[in-house]
């Protein structure tokens, strides 16, 4: 049974077209809106609502069953922690018009280096940058403590690794900390090195010859907003491959399908860029690439590529964020009506906080408050599932559920005796009597004879 025609509209997703550009006081939101319904839609208002104000608005046309991207350039004064809606004027049908979305003023991002030449690359990247709080040391001269509670740690051209390094190393692999680890001379390699490259799972290879980076790298989802167009005569790197990493998750191969950068599939926060920066084996630090490869990882280290909003559906691996906290401290989330207290679980600098399974979340904005100090707030959202109103076939039902009894014929009083059959079960009764009956003729003909 067809209850009437689909019609709905729902916005199903935002992002920004700069991820750090939550730091600057204009911000570029593109939001994807589809209109579910079997016809088309105009003149549709959308309106951008941030820290309680209107700062954009539009209309849209929108074909049946289509989905249509719409960008608002927001240039107003952000706060340390903003609070913003999207709403589509989408009657009859409301229940799903709005989206939140949240943003929070970025902090700095802690890096550390540690090599013993190319420092003027890494100087060139990170020191003089607000965005981040850069130190650079000799392998002979390291600060344990501060590298310990950097996001990224940088280890580059690794010939010779100490004891405490080591150690280092591997505890902030285990405590969540990120560390790139950027491949040294194929000569003069002390054994030590060999057995922590060969624990991760990188054996040595010799090819003299150039091999360049695969142009379909920079369609990966982890260099997304990089460039908005890639030529087809795009002048990409080159490397001479010493080492091979099996074990990857590829950010960037060569032609010869061997991963250049990639991050482990095991430990997410281990990454590798299986080159030294020499001029003689690559041209990789001196292109372009580098620049946006070395951001991006520092930035995912450190949580800083942060989510506008979370699907409450999708929060089963938890919200994770930087924040240094004594572990006593409670974690609350509040939306000014309700307090939850979520499950956290701590790790070097961040947190990540589980909702429980028993509250009644809602879409809206929740504060996430520790002590007396709001943290930061995090937008909540319906899964998409919730606006596509479209009905599933008696077809699909039965396939689902092959063992059921799947009722398309809207007579009320067939239903009715289906719902007491689920209730009750199947009425014997009448059978059982008559075979106590027939029990009881046979047990008279039986007497008589006798």
């Amino acid at each position: 049974m067809q209850y009437g025609p689909v019609a709905n509209i729902s916005i199903d997703s935002l992002y920004l077209t700069e991820p750090v550009s939550g730091i600057a006081d204009e911000i570029k939101m593109n939001v994807d809106i589809t209109n579910y319904g079997d016809e088309s839609k105009e003149n549709i208002p959308v309106r951008v609502e941030l820290n309680g104000s209107q700062v954009g608005v539009t209309e849209i046309n929108l074909s049946a069953k289509t989905t249509e991207t719409i960008t608002f350039d927001i240039k107003t004064k952000l706060l340390d922690i903003n609070k913003g809606r999207i709403v589509v004027e989408d009657l009859p049908v409301s229940f799903d018009n709005e989206f939140f979305w949240s943003l929070n003023k970025l902090s700095t991002v802690s890096v550390s280096v540690i090599s013993e030449y190319k420092k003027s690359v890494f100087d060139a990247l990170f020191d003089d940058n607000q965005l981040f709080n850069y130190n650079y040391y000799s392998f002979g001269n390291i600060d344990y403590q501060n590298i310990n509670y950097s996001d990224l740690l940088i280890v580059n051209g690794l010939t010779e690794i100490s004891t405490s390094l080591l150690s280092s190393i591997r505890s902030r692999l285990s405590d969540g900390g990120f560390v790139l680890v950027i491949g040294g001379e194929s000569t003069g390699v002390s054994s030590q090195v060999r057995q922590f490259l060969s624990q991760y799972g990188f054996t040595e290879v010799n090819i003299n010859e150039k091999v360049l980076v695969e142009k379909r790298s920079f369609d990966n989802p982890f260099m997304e907003g990089v460039f908005e167009n890639i030529p087809k005569n795009l002048d990409v790197p080159w490397v001479k491959p010493k080492l091979r990493w099996r074990p990857a998750e590829p950010v960037i191969t060569l032609n010869n399908g061997m991963t250049l950068f990639g991050r482990a599939e095991i430990q997410k926060p281990l990454y590798f860029l299986s080159t030294s920066l020499e001029d003689s084996i690559t041209n990789i630090h001196n292109h372009g690439l580098f620049l946006p490869m070395l951001y991006k990882t520092a930035f995912y280290s450190s949580n800083a590529m942060q989510n506008l909003y979370y699907k409450i559906e999708e929060t089963d691996e938890g919200i994770s964020f930087d924040w240094q906290t004594e572990r006593d401290d409670i974690i609350k989330l509040s939306n000014d009506e309700n307090v939850i207290i979520p499950e956290v679980r701590y790790s070097a600098k961040s947190v990540s906080i589980f909702l429980p399974l028993e509250a009644e979340i809602g879409p809206g904005h929740y504060k996430v408050i520790s002590g007396e100090d709001i943290i930061r707030v995090l937008a909540l959202n319906l899964g998409g599932d919730e606006s596509n109103l479209e009905q599933i076939t008696s077809d699909s039902l039965k396939v689902f559920y092959p063992d059921q009894e799947i009722l398309t014929d809207p007579d009320m009083a067939k239903v009715r005796a289906t719902i007491d059959r689920m209730d009750y079960g199947q009425d014997i009764w009448q059978w059982f009597l008559i075979g106590s009956l027939i029990f009881l003729l046979i047990e008279i003909i039986l007497i008589r004879m006798i």
